[in-house]
């Protein structure tokens, strides 16, 4: 089953039981979602606008080597070793070994790299923004509501390559502040700004379809045009 499938099943199921509040404990797996969907196609669309597909080729045989190491940690030393061609090619680098960080249970690492890559000032703003999505979801259940939405604010001007993505979070993360605070009028504020995403030009179908889905999950799809 396909993640998109297994959503699917888990937002109806959950509809059904009217279990809401399991639906905002399992937001990681929402950002989990977001991850895999901006980084394939965010990294993809980088190096095929800049070019530099030879650079990339030889940098993808060094990370598929250093990721064919069976140690996790031996995995991260290779990686450590790679030497990109530049602070792009080492963005990717640095990607994949914040997912390695994070897999093996080393938060505090994965976020300093993500951290230190999206302020980095060499570094193209497609991937130092994906660094800053990737870093704020990581940041859940650790930072204050409040705290990342002020982050999701600078990445959801006009502009920025991630804005609809960072407004979608943003829109969830008042709604789970709400929860958190009985407060009535940022739940009101997180919906505006769910529905609003979901009726911008610039919004992707997936976008669309988990924002009519997480309202469909609070009752509220009837304030949505499909």
């Amino acid at each position: 089953m396909s993640n998109s499938e297994s959503f699917i099943e888990e937002v109806s199921s959950e509809v059904r039981r009217d279990r809401l509040f399991s639906l905002f404990k399992k937001w990681g797996w929402i950002g989990a979602l977001v991850i895999v969907v901006v980084v394939g196609f965010a990294t993809y669309r980088e190096i095929q606008t800049h070019n530099f597909e030879t650079t990339a080729q030889d940098l993808g045989s060094e990370v598929v080597t250093a990721l064919n190491e069976e140690d996790p940690l031996d995995q991260i030393g290779a990686l450590r070793q790679i030497q990109a061609d530049g602070p792009d090619a080492k963005a990717i680098v640095d990607f994949y070994l914040a997912e390695l960080y994070q897999q093996n249970d080393n938060t505090r690492e994965a976020l300093d790299t993500l951290e230190s890559l999206a302020g980095d000032d060499e570094v193209s703003i497609v991937y130092r923004d994906l660094a800053e999505i990737k870093a704020i979801l990581l940041s859940e259940g650790s930072v204050p509501y409040d705290d990342l939405i002020s982050r999701l604010d600078a990445l959801s001007i006009s502009g920025s390559p991630f804005r609809t993505i960072a407004t979608e979070l943003k829109g969830y993360y008042l709604i789970g502040l709400s929860e958190e605070s009985s407060n009535q009028e940022l739940r009101q504020e997180g919906l505006s700004v769910l529905r609003e995403v979901y009726a911008d030009a610039e919004a992707s179908a997936n976008l669309r379809f988990r924002v009519s889905q997480f309202l469909t999950a609070l009752g509220e799809e009837s304030s949505i045009q499909n």
